[in-house]
């Protein structure tokens, strides 16, 4: 039996293969260093993106404020005009018919 179990062990050279897998502390420190750095340097980059973007952001809306405010008036002068042009057209009318009178009372 005993040199069954060595044939066993011969046949089979898993069984005597042990693997240390023993790491270096200073590589392990220094790695979880290095991606704690990255990580760390990863957020503050998204926070300073984040930050412009809001930045560009609210310049949009005060552009937007602005140009939407300029809208306002130039609809507010085109009216103006709009209701100036009606009203000059009606003193013309009037002109007209006045004249059209006289014109007939002078012919009379």
């Amino acid at each position: 039996m005993n040199n069954h179990a060595r044939q066993t062990d011969q046949s089979d050279p898993r069984e005597r293969r042990i693997v240390d897998m023993k790491i270096p502390l200073t590589w392990l420190i220094s790695t979880a260093g290095t991606i704690i750095l990255a990580l760390a340097g990863m957020a503050i980059s998204n926070t300073k993106n984040n930050e412009q973007t809001q930045a560009k952001i609210d310049t949009l809306i005060t552009s937007f404020a602005r140009l939407e405010r300029r809208g306002d008036l130039t609809e507010a002068r085109v009216d103006a005009l709009r209701d100036a042009s009606f009203a000059t057209q009606r003193q013309l009318d009037a002109h007209a018919m006045r004249l059209e009178v006289l014109e007939r009372a002078a012919r009379k």
